[in-house]
């Protein structure tokens, strides 16, 4: 008892600072102490939802409902088939088990209700019929990812891929993290010996026998290799119902041109399988000029939908208020839709700041932080957080897709027990989730606001910790060059380089060495310059 008790405390203690992972594992230690315990199976289920996982949560409800059948002979108390039908329909976690004062309320974090899109999902509905793939563009914030992913759950089983930022410049690098995800759901395919030789080419690790394959030497190579990633997708998502592939304008283009390839086909299912529907979003105005063009064909080829999503109207903010079940809140829908413009993320952080400054129920207050874009309501939120929290929240912004616990303790020189503590704040305070940034607007005015000097610092420090564990050139060198380091970066832009002339990518491996050796010649390596020039000689299209 002493042992639960203390485990409770803890649960609770890490869940109050914003470590939800931490309170789940002592969550899910509390049922291998007591596994009949239906309190501790709603404590799993409600944190479960309170990160964001409905479907851990209701799944968390499935296993309790089995074991007590199986076991016990019972079924679960009222109170625990009512929280699994409120985490079910979306609305606040139950008001038995009340969050701590300084808890956001989990309908903010994660409003409950999708609004204001029945025509955009109308359209939808019919595209899947018609076996289009259907692309969602919108400005940041106005809710992309949200109507993709309740489209796709609502479709059955589907998977996200989310591109990052930063991972524009590093070739296949969003191919390889959907890849790692999908052998992840099937641990041991039988792919075909020639797929997987290809496959080899990305990751080394699933060599056969045969070893790794040599260079690609020519197109047929290269059409060859694209051809077997395609077949890797079609076996692999057999499965699936929908694949999501959210945030594109951050795609990078070796993977972009295999996506290309994919969407232009439309593949039979293997006997007993089916081919998923695909999904896309990308900021307006953001995609790269290639990829609109290639979207507008697809188009206009009847292949593919546009669905451009808007801000909210005044009613749908109305309704969306509404269903926060926020006192105070349904009567600020005018100030609210004026200050916000409508856009729901812009709407959320209005209400986040109204909340933790006490103003929400006294009415609109004279001043809140303008909203353009956002910045501001952010930037008033990122104050309010430790030096210490702060620092790793701007190092997260600087290591990009590289930000790992481990890679921060070694540049900040940081206690990990310390960073622990601080990423708890920032997972309180809705900044991080994990390792990630919850969103990508919180992610740019973090990395905007950094002073020159200190920027200028953990970029070099960046550089070496990355170049150790092995990243990819093209990020050490980006990483010396914001460390004014140009001669640092050049030989790693040669490297990048190399890699993208071994995979028969020209164009791009001749941009590199010409970024090189001008970087060089900059440097005062005038002949380091011209021996990288020659390598650019002797490419085909260069």
């Amino acid at each position: 008892k002493l042992r639960r008790r203390a485990a409770v405390a803890e649960s609770e203690s890490r869940e109050k600072r914003g470590d939800l992972t931490g309170a789940l594992a002592l969550a899910e230690q509390l049922l291998t102490m007591d596994p009949y315990s239906e309190e501790a199976w709603r404590r799993l289920m409600r944190l479960h939802y309170v990160a964001g996982d409905r479907m851990a949560a209701l799944n968390a409800f499935e296993r309790c409902r089995r074991l007590l059948r199986e076991e016990l002979d019972t079924t679960p108390l009222p109170q625990t088939v009512a929280l699994a039908r409120e985490i079910e329909r979306g609305p606040p976690a139950p008001k038995q088990v009340p969050p701590p004062t300084s808890r956001l309320p989990l309908s903010v974090l994660r409003p409950p209700v999708l609004v204001g899109r029945e025509t955009e999902w109308a359209r939808m509905e019919a595209a899947w019929e018609a076996g289009q793939t259907i692309f969602i563009s919108g400005e940041p914030g106005v809710g992309k990812t949200r109507l993709a992913h309740d489209f796709a759950a609502s479709r059955g089983n589907y998977l996200l891929l989310e591109a990052r930022p930063g991972e524009q410049s590093v070739p296949y690098s969003s191919h390889v993290r959907l890849v790692r995800q999908m052998l992840a759901r099937v641990p041991d395919p039988n792919l075909p010996r020639w797929v997987r030789r290809e496959l080899a080419r990305l990751l080394p690790d699933q060599a056969g026998q045969e070893g790794l394959p040599p260079p690609m030497a020519d197109e047929a190579d290269r059409s060859r290799f694209l051809e077997a990633q395609c077949q890797l997708v079609y076996q692999l998502a057999a499965s699936m119902d929908a694949m999501v592939a959210d945030d594109l304008q951050f795609m990078d283009s070796a993977t972009a041109e295999f996506a290309v390839l994919m969407l232009s086909r439309r593949h039979a299912p293997e006997p007993g399988g089916r081919f998923p529907r695909f999904i896309d979003t990308y900021r307006t105005d953001e995609l790269s000029p290639q990829a609109t063009v290639f979207v507008q064909q697809l188009v206009t080829a009847g292949l593919a939908i546009l669905v451009e999503l808007q801000p909210l109207g005044s009613a749908a903010v109305g309704a969306l208020l509404q269903s926060l079940e926020l006192p105070g809140a349904e009567k600020l829908v005018q100030d609210v839709t004026r200050h916000t413009g409508g856009n729901p993320l812009f709407i959320t952080e209005t209400l986040k700041y109204l909340l933790e400054t006490g103003g929400l129920e006294r009415g609109w207050p004279e001043h809140v932080p303008a909203s353009g874009r956002g910045q501001q309501l952010i930037q008033q939120r990122l104050e309010r957080l430790s030096p210490s929290a702060l620092l790793v929240a701007r190092l997260a912004a600087l290591a990009k897709t590289d930000f790992t616990l481990e890679l921060a303790s070694e540049v900040l020189e940081m206690n990990p027990l310390a960073l622990v503590t601080h990423v708890a704040e920032l997972e309180g305070a809705q900044i991080l989730r994990g390792e990630r940034f919850t969103n990508d607007l919180l992610f740019e005015v973090v990395r905007q606001g950094w002073p020159g000097a200190l920027g200028t610092l953990l970029h070099r420090r960046l550089a070496v910790a990355l170049e150790q564990r092995g990243a990819a050139p093209v990020v050490v060198a980006q990483h010396w060059l914001d460390g004014h380091e140009p001669r640092r970066a050049a030989p790693f832009l040669v490297s990048a380089a190399n890699a993208e002339a071994a995979a028969l990518r020209h164009l791009e491996a001749a941009l590199l060495y010409h970024r090189a050796a001008a970087l060089l010649d900059e440097t005062g390596h005038a002949a380091e310059a011209a021996l990288v020039r020659g390598r650019v000689r002797n490419i085909p299209t260069a």
